[in-house]
């Protein structure tokens, strides 16, 4: 038997193996869930969110920019909104804008916490509706704030009002999270954390914004995903700098700080810096969707990323966006800084950096990265801003209750654990709590999606409500 004759038998049983690997890529077995009848009332719960969009509560790290007012009437207005929930509950509030609810249950063993944030980012540009107007036109709410994230603080305010109006015992204590500073990622919410710490509670559950339900997330899937984010990327804000005397722009020196700075730039944009990697995180969401793909190939890929995983990181990259992002650490130029004046050279010059860390890196080892890529001693890399990537979450019993509350809400939703990208107030709760959740229970469609931090933010009424029918499942089930 020739070396050819060996290679192509060998080649012939490894396509095999691939094919009928392909073949058996069948969809996870997913229990039914059988929906609720819940009737919160529509009109109620669209008032609610209207009123709450009405509130101009856009935080700023400049402080002389945030309206107090708006912030301190928005949470009046909560008060007196839920007057059942108000009652049923202890409150307290912690750090510059965080507030707490706790409601009582039979028990304290397995408290649950509900989180969202109620602070927002500004409203630029051209705008169809007034962006804090609350407007209710053609079945939509429209306002800054209607999907990042007051929906859900809603939600979860009418799901307890609606809950304790039809005289339901909570089984376990319940607390309601709410911080007014996620957007500058502030402490409100690490000190509703380091209280809860102090009072040694232990939450079995924690929910915060994150993933939702959409489609089209992945090639030949057609059902709809719910994804629930189980880890989170870490975040850091480094900025470069280089020094010099100055001087007049008509001398100017073989290198200056803005040119030694380009060449530090280009170094990181064109290099490799940080490898891609498929965490565990990533793994679990293309083993669970790829499986419901129509089309083979894709089966083929991703039944086989032992082998193929070049080919899955090959696609991130040409693709971009958060598929890529879900496999490395990035990092994005976003602020630069030189002289005041055209004519004058800088005797600094500055250029910022937003890293998002990937599971397993760290604060440390970026920064180490970094600097050993640029390898110049006159760059001076500083630390604005930078936390570690979160642990990742169990998908255990606490996550099938999530599962099962999506699934009485959405049916024909395929449920996912995935990697979330961007940041959430929940980082800090795997201090207290090892089943840490992101999931915002609506619908989104990509152009909802590119309405958050954009123009036109707006929700539908339905949508709304299914997300209130989301947290009143799941309540009942803790």
């Amino acid at each position: 038997m020739t070396i050819a004759l060996i290679f192509t038998l060998l080649l012939f049983l490894l396509i095999l193996i691939m094919v009928i690997r392909a073949y058996r890529f069948t969809p996870l077995q997913q229990n039914s869930a059988e929906p609720e009848n819940h009737k919160p009332d529509k009109k109620r719960v669209t008032e609610s969110l209207s009123k709450m969009l009405q509130f101009k509560t856009v935080s700023s790290i400049n402080r002389d920019e945030v309206d107090l007012k708006a912030f301190s009437d928005f949470k009046k207005y909560i008060k007196t909104r839920y007057p059942k929930t108000v009652k049923a509950s202890k409150i307290s509030e912690h750090g510059p804008s965080g507030i707490l609810f706790k409601i009582k249950g039979k028990s304290s063993a397995s408290p649950v916490v509900l989180m969202s944030h109620y602070d927002v980012v500004s409203a630029d540009g051209e705008w169809q509706y007034p962006p804090f107007s609350g407007k209710v036109i053609k079945g939509r709410i429209w306002g800054r704030g209607a999907l990042d994230n007051k929906h859900t603080l809603c939600g979860i305010m009418e799901a307890c009002e609606y809950l304790l109006g039809s005289k339901h015992e909570f089984q376990n204590d319940l607390y309601l999270a709410f911080s007014g500073d996620e957007e500058i990622i502030g402490g409100s919410a690490e000190a509703i954390v380091d209280h809860l710490d102090k009072l040694r509670v232990k939450p079995a559950i924690v929910i915060d914004e994150g993933g939702a339900v959409v489609e089209n997330i992945f090639p030949g899937v057609k059902k709809r995903c719910a994804v629930v984010g189980i880890a989170e990327k870490g975040f850091l804000s480094l900025e470069l700098s280089v020094k010099s005397q100055g001087g007049h722009a008509s001398a100017p020196p073989a290198e200056t700080p803005v040119t030694i700075l380009a060449d530090a730039v280009q170094k990181i944009n064109r290099s490799r810096v940080f490898k891609m990697k498929l965490t565990e995180s990533v793994k679990l969401l293309f083993n669970t969707v790829a499986r419901h793909s129509e089309s083979f190939a894709i089966k083929l890929i991703f039944a086989n990323l032992w082998l193929l995983l070049p080919v899955v990181k090959l696609i991130a990259k040409k693709t971009g966006g958060e598929f890529f992002a879900m496999f490395k650490t990035t990092a994005a130029f976003t602020m630069m800084s030189g002289s005041r004046q055209i004519n004058v050279l800088p005797p600094e010059a500055k250029v910022g950096i937003n890293l998002r860390i990937l599971t397993g890196e760290t604060v440390e080892s970026a920064v180490a990265s970094i600097e050993k890529q640029i390898n110049d001693s006159r760059v001076e890399t500083k630390i604005v801003y930078g936390h570690n990537p979160s642990t990742v979450s169990r998908t255990d019993e606490a996550y099938d209750k999530v599962k099962e509350a999506i699934l009485k809400t959405w049916s024909d939703a395929v449920v996912a654990p995935y990697l979330m990208t961007a940041c959430t107030d929940s980082r800090s709760y795997h201090k207290i709590c090892s089943n840490v959740y992101r999931f915002s229970p609506v619908h989104m469609s990509r152009e909802e999606i590119s309405s958050i931090h954009g123009n036109n933010e707006s929700i539908g009424i339905d949508n709304l409500m299914d997300c209130v029918k989301f947290y009143i499942n799941f309540i009942k089930m803790n």
